[in-house]
Formats: structure tokens, sequence, C-alpha cells
């Protein structure tokens, strides 16, 4: 007992003072004794509740089917020299070698496998935490788990009130994902922290692309942050969003930040659709779509209707408009948006004999034009007892491919150079089970999807619906004031100060309730996405907001 008094005494002075930091006191300690880690105090306070680590469960190939298996009984060991803990399992390891310094536990993880078949998925709780207090914050009073994955910056912040702790993983080469979960049936403050290699790249099969053949080594590493009262997300990680930056450089170019129109010309609902109008184009069932009684009347209606678009877009100041259903909007939802202008003869033969007319008129003033594109394909429902006759199809095929076609046909066909990505997520068979049941899980696509596709299309803005960091250098993400959201996260900003969202405005009284933060934004940057297709009072507070934007600008600048 003396002896590992005094090994322990020895660890916990070295934490305490690290070699080469000069700059303050540590706002963090950690003890180890001979089963590992014993102690992680923050602001003076004890935070550790367990501290071997340990594997919930893994994924194998049994057979033919891949499988969660039990991970066995473990066999734990500590050694002090290389501070490292290992847990033995029948099937392989797991080893946490521990790298304390002033406000941080770096956790180095290596997971090995042992037997003759290859593993495709670990999840591993690194240790427990008991916090002085639940959590809070946005997210944390919804779920029981709060995650984040290597496809920007993983990291998750945990505020408990008098401090703060942070997940992070501190390296982008793999696929894994960290975060924090309630323990069950123990109070609200009590946390494990997860270490998850699920992969996410797979687009149509199992996720199979983690695999950790038999005999194989993999490395992560990751760490716990921790911070005072008020600490934030970007505060405790702001230097992983820097080198998330330099390691995928931004490249998207596009100077011109006004505003751009959303148009939507048809609707899903069942009473502005009818024989003559199916697709419910301008929301009048009395519309003559389909020239059953005066084949004129609905082309000269859409081209008035594009005349009085023209002018609500220059009396803005537009930059372009996005046409979001020149497909019509005869599906009800999930279809609702096809998203592939090639249908547009399939699907809408009546807009389509016109929309060559339609979007000259748009350009000829000088505006830019844009459709609404989906990583997806349309198929017939194979469900024949569904009133939905097709559904979107994201299997089997490459999703940039896929997209870039569209981009191209709208390209070639009406000079568009702004594409909205409605539902940017990849699908695939969920793992274990069989195929034929059609049992789908999903996500939003990898960012490095998106990187390629801008690649393709380097005069093109793209502005894909769900977004994740990695998005940023070549794209500008969709954002909506009604979520919440009124300018691009802090944390994108510090991997890339030059992006920018596009955020859609449409209600009158929330743009007057976040007047100043849309006004920052638009300074800084960001885009309003505005009705288009007819003027309501909120386009007036969007004009308002850009020339306030403008003339903070000039202040700015006179200055200097």
């Amino acid at each position: 007992m003396k002896a590992s008094l005094i090994l322990a005494l020895l660890i916990l002075f070295r934490l305490l003072a690290p070699p080469g930091t000069g700059a303050g006191p540590s706002t963090a300690a950690f003890e180890f004794g001979p089963e590992g880690l014993r102690s992680v105090r923050s602001q003076g306070v004890e935070l550790l509740k367990k501290g071997t680590p340990y594997v919930e469960f893994f994924m194998a190939q049994e057979g033919g089917e891949i499988k969660a298996t039990s991970p066995g009984q473990p066999a734990a060991s500590f050694d002090a020299a290389s501070m490292t803990e290992t847990v033995a399992y029948p099937w392989g390891s797991v080893a946490c070698r521990y790298l304390p310094a002033k406000d941080r536990l770096g956790i180095e993880v290596t997971m090995t496998n042992r037997s003759t078949q290859p593993i495709f998925h670990v999840s591993l709780n690194l240790l427990e935490l008991h916090l002085p207090s639940a959590p809070v914050g946005r997210g944390w009073d919804q779920s029981h788990v709060q995650c984040s994955s290597s496809d920007g910056v993983a990291a998750v912040l945990a505020d408990y009130g008098s401090g703060a702790v942070s997940v992070t993983g501190e390296s982008f080469a793999e696929d894994y994902t960290v975060g924090f979960f309630k323990l069950s049936g123990q109070a609200a403050s009590d946390l494990g922290v997860n270490l998850s290699t699920l992969s996410q790249r797979a687009s149509d099969t199992y996720h199979q692309d983690f695999p950790l053949p038999a005999g194989a080594t993999k490395k992560i590493e990751v760490s716990l942050r921790f911070g005072p009262a008020g600490s934030t997300l970007g505060g405790t990680t702001g230097d992983l969003y820097r080198r998330f930056g330099k390691a995928f450089p931004r490249k998207l170019d596009w100077p011109d930040r006004r505003p751009i129109a959303e148009v939507l010309l048809s609707s899903p609902a069942a009473q502005h659709h009818s024989p003559q109008n199916p697709r419910g184009w301008l929301n009048d069932p009395k519309l003559d779509a389909m020239g059953l009684h005066d084949r004129g009347a609905f082309r000269q209606r859409m081209l008035r209707w594009a005349d009085d678009c023209v002018k609500n877009l220059k009396a803005m100041n537009a930059q372009g408009m996005i046409l979001w259903d020149v497909e019509g909007e005869q599906m009800p939802h999930p279809t609702t948006f096809i998203g592939d202008p090639r249908e547009a003869p399939k699907f809408a033969p009546e807009m389509d004999a016109i929309a060559d007319e339609l979007f000259a008129k748009f350009r000829k003033a000088e505006l830019r034009t844009g459709v609404c594109i989906r990583p997806s394909r349309i198929r017939p429902n194979l469900d024949k007892s569904a009133p939905i006759p097709v559904v979107h199809d994201n299997m089997a095929f490459d999703p940039v491919e896929e997209m870039s076609a569209k981009i191209d046909y709208a390209k070639k066909r009406w000079g568009c150079t702004l594409f909205y990505v409605d539902s940017n997520v990849t699908w695939a068979f969920a793992a274990g089970t069989d195929p034929s049941a059609h049992k789908v899980i999903s996500w939003p696509m990898r960012a490095d999807m998106f990187r390629r596709l801008a690649v393709k299309h380097p005069d093109a803005l793209i502005i894909p619906e769900l977004p994740l960091l990695g998005y940023y250098s070549h794209t500008a993400t969709y954002r909506e004031l009604q979520g919440g959201i009124t300018s691009t996260p802090g944390e994108a900003l510090l991997a890339y100060p030059g992006a920018f969202s596009v955020i859609k405005v449409e209600d009158e009284k929330l743009v007057e309730a976040h007047r100043a933060e849309l006004v920052a934004g638009v300074r800084r940057g960001d885009i309003l996405l505005f009705p288009g297709w007819y003027n309501p009072p909120v386009n007036g507070k969007v004009r308002q907001i850009y020339q306030q934007a403008q003339e903070r600008k000039e202040e700015g600048r006179s200055k200097k």
C-alpha cells in the first residue's frame, strides 16, 4: 500500500506541474493509482465516477451476418510507466494511454482485434463522470445522448453551471463519434463518455467502412477538456476548429452576398389541386394548366407571374432566385419536391413546355437562376398499397455523380448557378438486418461528398439543407430563422472565418425580434433567403436589414 501511495503521489505531482507548462496554474488535476485513473478534478471539484474503460458492445461477422456481440469478460491492467490502461477481452483489447495536461486529459485509444473475424463497430465507454449538476443547453433536455462526428470537429460540451467539460476528437483521419450519454437509472448529472467507431461512409450497404480486420490495430486520439463557468465549445476546443480549417481549406469564392429569392410555384395541398391543375400551380385549382379549355391560359399566367417576380427581385436588389418546384408538387410528403429538373417533362410537361421562356425572363433581367436538387432518384413505390406512387431512392449509385448530372442539366438548359440541395442524406441498410426488409437508416452526407461536388462545379453556389462543419469549405449551408438560427455558427467561423450561410426568413415578427443579430450576420457575409414569388411585409424588413448592414460597414471603414 505504501508503494502504491508513493506512486500515486508522484503521478499526481507530474500532472499538477507538467514539464514545459509555464502558462499559469492548472485548471484540472488527475490522479492515478495501481488500478488506473482514480480522480479527475476541475476547479477543485471531483468529477470522476468510474475510471476504468470498458467496451459496451461491438459488431462482428458471424457467418454471413453482422451482429451486435457481447464483448466478453474483460481483464483490466494499468501500466504506470506508460500511463496506459489495457482492457483485454477474448477477441482482442482496448488500451487507453493517458496524456494529462493543464486543462485537459488526452486519451490515446488503441483497439486491437485478435480474433479470426473482422470487427465493424466498437462502442467504448472511456470513463464515467459525476457532475455537480445536470448539463444544460441546447439538446440536453431533449435527449439522453449528445454526440458529434469526426466529419467535422468531433466535440460535445457539457455545461454544468459551475464549470464545463468537453469531450473532443483530436484527429480527423479516422471515422468515429464522441459524446456523452446519461447513465441509465442514475442521476441526470451522471454521464458516460463514449467513443464509437461507427462509420457513415456507406451509401447503400451495411456500415462496413470501419473494418478492423483480424490481427489489425487502429488508433484514435480523444481528450477531455475542462473549463470554468461560462465556457463555450469554441473556447475549450478553438484550436481544433482552426486545425480543421487548415486540414480542409476553404475553396468557395462567392463575393456576391445580396439576398436570394425562394420561389415556390405550386402546392401539395389537396385544395389547390384539380383535374385541370394537378400540380397545384399558383395555388389555384381553377387555373387551366393542362389546356383542357384554353391552351394559352397557363403560359400567359405563368409568364405574367415571372414578370411580377422579376420586379420583386429587382426591388430587393436580389442576386437571383431558386425555383424549388419546377417539377410541380403533385406528390405529398415525403416525396414532395422531386429535386431533379431532368424529370420535369415526365412530372410536369405543362411546365416543361414553358420553362425555357420562364427562366429566360430572369436571365434577361441579369438575375441568377437556380433550382432545388436532391441526391436521390425517383423510383416507383414498392408498397403498392401506399397512396404515393413514387418515392426517393438513395441507394446503389453515387449521389455525387447524381447531383452533378442534375446541376449540369440545369446549367446547360437554364444557365442555373444557384442550387439548394434538399434532404442531403445518405441511406444504408441497418446493420444486422435483411436488405429485403428495406429497413434503412440515414444521416447527413459526408463533407467529402460536397467537396467533390463543388470541385466539379466551382461556378455554382451549392446550399445543402442539413449543415455539417465540413460543408463550409466548399458550400454555403441553409439555415432557418424559424429554427432559431440568426447567423453562421461561431464554431464554423473558428474553422472558416469567411464562411457564410443562406438563412431563410419568412416571419415578419421573428425578423424584427432578431434584427440586430441578422444585421450583424449580413454585415459579416450571410445571405438572407426571402419569399420571392409574392411581396409580403417581411421583404421590407429584409431590405432594411441590408441597408443597416451596409451603413455599419461604412461606419466601420470611416473609423479605421
